[in-house]
């Protein structure tokens, strides 16, 4: 048995052998045409745009329909190193120059602007323009207070508004403006 193993053992190697001394037959290679690589053209690398966050907040509207207020959601995208200050500024300006829904409108007078907005701990200081007087009714003055200060307290982290009107008295047409602003349940449909 063990001479049978050797021969075949010996079989084996002259196979390998034999295999590995076979020449194969080399084909010739055309020649190729060098190919001219360019310069990789410079590339301008942009810095990273400031990456921008989502900002919710809900807009308190006059029902078309009714003297009552209505809450709406609404979202923005903006820049990431915006100021709460600047945010604030751009849901007043939303809600001054809302332009409706079917069924709600603003009831701050279109020509209201927004002069100056300050930031006391919890509490947000707004002075408006003249043109905020300038409602129809003192029931629908009074509404576009609550719609500004509900707007604004809906806010996370403001507790109180103070509204002053531009060199103004500190109670017109029937609110005083002397005391800062809790949210108003007063214009709301009774459940």
């Amino acid at each position: 048995m063990k001479k049978l193993i050797i021969m075949m053992s010996i079989v084996a190697i002259g196979f390998s052998l034999g295999a590995c001394n076979k020449k194969e037959e080399v084909q010739p290679v055309e020649p190729v045409e060098p190919v001219q690589v360019e310069e990789p053209a410079e590339v301008e690398v942009e810095e990273p745009k400031e990456e921008a966050k989502v900002v919710e907040y809900l807009l308190y509207l006059k029902s078309k329909e009714d003297m009552e207020l209505t809450g709406e959601r609404f979202e923005v995208q903006i820049e990431k190193n915006t100021t709460n200050l600047e945010i604030y500024k751009y849901i007043l300006d939303q809600l001054i120059n809302f332009n409706g829904l079917d069924y709600a409108v603003t009831p701050i007078p279109p020509q209201t602007e927004v002069k100056e907005l300050t930031l006391d701990g919890t509490i947000l200081n707004i002075t408006l323009s003249k043109e905020f007087i300038e409602s129809k009714t003192d029931k629908m003055f009074k509404l576009s207070v609550a719609s500004i200060v509900n707007t604004m307290i809906a806010i996370e982290g403001i507790e109180k508004v103070n509204i002053s009107i531009d060199d103004e008295e500190s109670t017109i047409k029937g609110v005083d403006f002397s005391e800062n602003k809790s949210f108003d349940e007063t214009f709301f449909p009774d459940k």
